[in-house]
C-alpha cells in the first residue's frame, strides 16, 4: 500500500483489503486497483463497481472476503476527509496512507461509528508474514 501511494503521488491511490471478518478483522490481502476517477484523481478515488463484483464471486465459498479499502491522501493526512464520509459503508474499514511529497507520512484505519455519524479510528498492526 506505501508502494502503491507513493508511486501514483500526487493522485490517490486505491485498492481492496482482503481478509477475515469477525471480532479480530485480520487483512490477509491488500490488492491495488486502477483508479477509476482519473479526472480528479488528485484529490478522488473510484472503485469500479465490477472489480468488486468480480472479487467478491472469486472469495465465494472462501473464508476470505472484501473487508474494507485502502486509498492514499497526497499532501494531506491519514484521516477521513468529508467526501470520505460520504460515500463510506458501515462494513469496512478505510486505511487512509499519507504521502506528504512523494513520501509515506502515515497511515491510519477507521471505520463509521455505529450510529454513523462519523468515524471510528481503528487499532490496527502489520504482523510479519
Amino acid at each position: 500500500m506505501i508502494e502503491h501511494a507513493e508511486t501514483t503521488y500526487p493522485s490517490e491511490c486505491c485498492g481492496l483489503l482482503i481478509g477475515l471478518d469477525g471480532e479480530d478483522r485480520r487483512v490477509v490481502e491488500a490488492r491495488p486497483c486502477q483508479n477509476a476517477a482519473p479526472d480528479k484523481a488528485q484529490a478522488r478515488y473510484k472503485i469500479n463497481p465490477l472489480t468488486i463484483l468480480e472479487t467478491e464471486k472469486e472469495l465465494a465459498g472462501t473464508e476470505k472476503g472484501i473487508i474494507g479499502i485502502y486509498h492514499s491522501h497526497p499532501d494531506y493526512p491519514a484521516s477521513p476527509s468529508k467526501i470520505d464520509f460520504r460515500h463510506a459503508w458501515p462494513w469496512y474499514s478505510y486505511l487512509i496512507v499519507s504521502v506528504k511529497r512523494g513520501r509515506f507520512e502515515e497511515a491510519a484505519s477507521w471505520r463509521l461509528a455505529p450510529d454513523m455519524n462519523g468515524f471510528r479510528k481503528e487499532d490496527w498492526r502489520v504482523e510479519p508474514s
